[in-house]
C-alpha cells in the first residue's frame, strides 16, 4: 500500500548467514505514488538475523534523514524484529521484495551502493514486476 500524502515509504530487509558477524542490509525509498526515490544496499555488523534486520530499520531511518526525508513510514518483515521494536503485526514478503533484493546484493559486495532517482537495473525489473511506477535503470 502507498503512504499516505506527504509521506514516503521506507522498505528494508536484512540478509544474514550463521557464523558471520556480518549482515546485508537493503533499502528502498518510494513516493506516495510508489514510485522509485532512493535505495541504498550495505553491510552492517551483525552477530544474528535480528541483530541485521533492526540494524536494516535504523540503517533505512537514518538513510531517510540523510535524504532529507522527515515524513516516513517504515515496513519491515521480520516478526522478531517487529517484537524487538514493538512495531505491529508483519506484512507478507511480497511488500519487502525490492528492499530483499538489495539485502542480498549486498551480501556479496564489500562496498555501499546507493542509487537517487534512478534504481539499478536489476532493481528496476523487480519494481516493474510489481507494477510500481519506475524511471529508466540507471548506467553503471
Amino acid at each position: 500500500m502507498p503512504p499516505c500524502n506527504d509521506f514516503v515509504k521506507v522498505n528494508v530487509n536484512a540478509s544474514w548467514k550463521q557464523g558471520m558477524d556480518v549482515g546485508s542490509v537493503g533499502v528502498i525509498i518510494r513516493r506516495t505514488d510508489g514510485s522509485f526515490l532512493a535505495s541504498f544496499s550495505g553491510l552492517t555488523n551483525a552477530s544474528s538475523s535480528i541483530d541485521a534486520e533492526t540494524s536494516a530499520i535504523l540503517e533505512g531511518c537514518k538513510f531517510a534523514l540523510h535524504e532529507g526525508l522527515n515524513n516516513v513510514i517504515i515496513e519491515f518483515d521480520s516478526r522478531e524484529a517487529i517484537s524487538s521494536v514493538h512495531g505491529s503485526i508483519a506484512r507478507g514478503r511480497t511488500a519487502n521484495l525490492a528492499a530483499d533484493h538489495l539485502a542480498k546484493l549486498s551480501s556479496s559486495r564489500i562496498l555501499t551502493f546507493v542509487w537517487v532517482n534512478r534504481p539499478s537495473s536489476s532493481l528496476t525489473d523487480i519494481l516493474n514486476k510489481n507494477d510500481l511506477p519506475c524511471p529508466p535503470p540507471q548506467n553503471g
